[in-house]
């Protein structure tokens, strides 16, 4: 929650200080260096999450879990970045029709083994249960970003690309930081037993790596669409309106990485019905107050970002309305991966990029950042009206 807050207050520092045009430029930027390096990573962390779970009684194991997964995905980083990196030319060319791009999508080379060190930080955390230990990072590096923005601004240095540069770098020297300090439990990691999660990884990662996939594609799409078709300005406008909604998704997060492994180390459906029901009365207040907040979202930016920023009032009001469903039914797809219910969970993936690539191809070409934001929160109410109406019905509650 507090890193939170201070995402919030850095989000306001920078929209003061920068143009929608540079806030677009940050925005592509923020998109390809987080979600591209979430692409094959969030399966690996979620099977991790669940199989640690389970070997609780087990630390040799499931240290040595951890210590598998963290490899496989500084590889596949390393791999990521330079692929990136040798192809930034083509892709700020030919991808995003955005030339300007050229330097800032060399730089999420960087970015993308940051947030994906980042990724795995907050997951190995959350799988061995060290919440404390993961608000301090997660605060800390919100704290130090926050900081060195305004330094830059009291030394007259701030810029675009001055800010760039330390957005891609922080995760990753930060998130080495906090791995290293896990050293002494990678020690205890056992170089055997592995069988179990190896099979798991097997038979279930392929549908876990569909659904990344599917998240992986509308995370891209709608910025690309946007940018192969609109000014920068509306990318920025859209950006700062997409950077709210992803702060008021902050309590979803925060429940979401206590749900999965609680929800794992619940082997009844009496209890693992209670405990859902439980929590889906704390998300439906948070939904309530989203709602509420909807008709003051134009007075929020007129304060909050100034005029510059008025034409992302209708988006982020259509975002926040998404923000409010999205929330209130966040614990039914932990339900789903408690259960080993990937299969599910992948349809759902599949019907939701359909409708969002249909959607992103036909409705934001014609209306900008307001058919994107539109076909985001449309896509994102199917798949959870889908994996609701099959928690529900796998744990025994009448709809």
């Amino acid at each position: 929650m507090l890193a939170r807050a201070i995402g919030f207050l850095t989000t306001w520092i920078l929209v003061r200080h920068l143009t929608p045009d540079e806030y677009g430029i940050f925005s592509i930027l923020d998109m390809v260096a987080g979600v591209s390096a979430g692409l094959i990573t969030t399966g690996f962390n979620w099977s991790m999450v669940k199989s640690v779970a389970s070997h609780r009684k087990d630390p040799a194991t499931a240290w040595h879990i951890a210590g598998t997964v963290l490899k496989i995905e500084v590889i596949y980083g390393l791999i990521l970045a330079l692929g990136l990196y040798l192809g930034a030319d083509f892709l700020s060319k030919n991808l995003f029709h955005k030339p300007e791009l050229l330097f800032y999508l060399r730089l999420c080379s960087i970015g993308v083994l940051g947030n994906i060190l980042f990724t795995y930080r907050n997951a190995i955390f959350q799988a061995f249960m060290k919440f404390r230990l993961n608000a301090v990072f997660t605060a800390g590096h919100s704290l130090c970003y926050l900081g060195i923005i305004i330094l830059f601004l009291m030394m007259d240095q701030f810029s675009i690309r001055a800010i760039s540069i330390v957005y891609v770098s922080l995760p990753l020297i930060i998130s080495i930081i906090a791995i290293v300090l896990l050293r002494d439990g990678f020690k205890k990691a056992r170089k055997e037993r592995l069988s179990a999660f190896l099979s798991s990884m097997g038979s279930n990662y392929g549908w876990l790596l569909c659904y990344t996939l599917c998240l992986w594609f509308s995370g891209q799409f709608h910025m690309i669409i946007l940018s192969r078709y609109f000014p920068m300005q509306e990318i920025g406008l859209y950006g700062f309106a997409y950077k709210i909604y992803g702060l008021s998704l902050m309590l979803m997060n925060a429940i979401n990485s206590v749900l999965l492994p609680t929800f794992s180390g619940i082997t009844e459906n009496s209890a693992l019905r209670k405990s859902f029901k439980k929590t889906l009365k704390g998300t439906a207040v948070v939904s309530v107050c989203l709602l509420v907040s909807i008709p003051f979202l134009g007075f929020f930016i007129s304060v909050f970002a100034g005029e510059r920023y008025s034409g992302a009032c209708i988006m982020l009001q259509i975002l926040i309305f998404g923000a409010a469903i999205s929330t209130l039914l966040s614990p039914p797809v932990n339900i789903l991966f408690a259960l080993d219910k990937f299969k599910l969970i992948a349809i759902g993936g599949l019907i939701f990029v359909a409708i969002n690539a249909a959607g992103q191809l036909t409705v934001t070409p014609v209306f900008g950042g307001l058919g994107a934001a539109s076909i985001q929160v449309a896509s994102h109410l199917v798949l959870c009206l889908w994996v609701t109406y099959h928690s529900f019905k796998l744990i025994g509650i009448k709809k």
